[in-house]
């Protein structure tokens, strides 16, 4: 895992690609939550200009087991400060795969597989523990 933190650490966003500096960060967002052990799960939530309005990772295992922290960013409309409540109610959801380089898809990719196999025992660990 840390040959890919660093990888990600040390990439250079490419000008080509309009998500590549949002990727970036989503990436190194993924490997923090893996080193806090948790499943390797980065957000960015972006405006039309690709300003970052907020960011987090994966929190599912940080006190516990906490099932509704899973995606990183909240998962309650009602959650979100005012403003991106509104920009969220006026604005049409897009959604989509970003547009970012074939070395930071790979290190998304590889950073997810040598993870979850992981994180997922303690999810079965924590199911077997409530069964009893």
């Amino acid at each position: 895992m840390h040959a890919w933190k660093d990888f990600v650490d040390e990439y250079q966003p490419a000008a080509s690609f309009e998500d590549d500096i949002a990727s970036t960060r989503v990436c190194q967002l993924a490997a923090t939550a893996v080193e806090l052990g948790t499943y390797a799960v980065g957000a960015v939530l972006l405006d039309d200009q690709g300003t970052v309005l907020a960011a987090g990772h994966n929190e599912t295992f940080l006190n516990g087991f906490r099932s509704d922290l899973h995606g990183g960013m909240v998962s309650r409309m009602s959650s979100l400060p005012p403003k991106l409540q509104q920009i969220s109610e006026e604005l049409p959801k897009t959604w989509g795969l970003a547009e970012c380089s074939t070395e930071l898809r790979e290190a998304a990719s590889h950073i997810w597989d040598q993870t979850r196999t992981i994180v997922d025992r303690q999810i079965f660990e924590h199911a077997r523990i409530k069964s009893k």
